[in-house]
């Protein structure tokens, strides 16, 4: 399996704002078209970070699998399905609920060379919160919750493109 990673930089302070990492499995080769061209199914990943300050407070991940052409300097999107958003790390147990999400060619058909992709969800704590915790989630944007088991929560969204040039 090969992985590339791309980090996308802030214009000001060349701090790493977002990382997009594609993982190309080898045995995931295929044959879609008539000319006989080499379309991988694969999977586009892109990282978003919640902090408090420099703490890291959750990680998402959002994946898509994309059918992925390469030749030469020509790349190319077949096809994109099956997005998903899920939890990479957390500093308590948490949850997605209410999550919607979607993949789709910014063209309208396929080839492409961009995708646009959305997400949504609201993310919540699912256990009791130590003070310093509380505080991390706070300072991150997270909500109290007013139902009798004290759920801290906040709302996660996302919309851009995949581009490949």
């Amino acid at each position: 399996e090969a992985t590339i990673e791309y980090e996308i930089y802030d214009r000001n302070d060349s701090k790493v704002v977002d990382v997009i990492r594609v993982d190309f499995p080898k045995e995931e080769v295929r044959t879609k078209t008539k000319s006989s061209k080499d379309i991988r199914s694969t999977f586009f990943s892109k990282y978003k970070t919640i902090k408090n300050g420099k703490k890291k407070v959750v990680e998402l991940v959002y994946k898509v699998r994309v059918d992925f052409y390469e030749s030469g300097s020509f790349r190319a999107f077949y096809g994109a399905d099956t997005p998903n958003l899920l939890i990479a790390s957390a500093i308590t147990s948490m949850e997605l609920v209410n999550v919607e999400k979607s993949v789709k060619s910014t063209t309208g058909k396929f080839p492409t060379d961009s995708l646009t992709y959305g997400y949504s969800a609201n993310l919540r704590t699912t256990t009791s919160i130590t003070s310093t915790v509380s505080g991390d989630l706070v300072g991150a944007g997270f909500s109290v919750g007013t139902d009798t088991k004290k759920h801290y929560y906040r709302i996660v969204q996302d919309t851009g493109t995949i581009d490949l040039y």
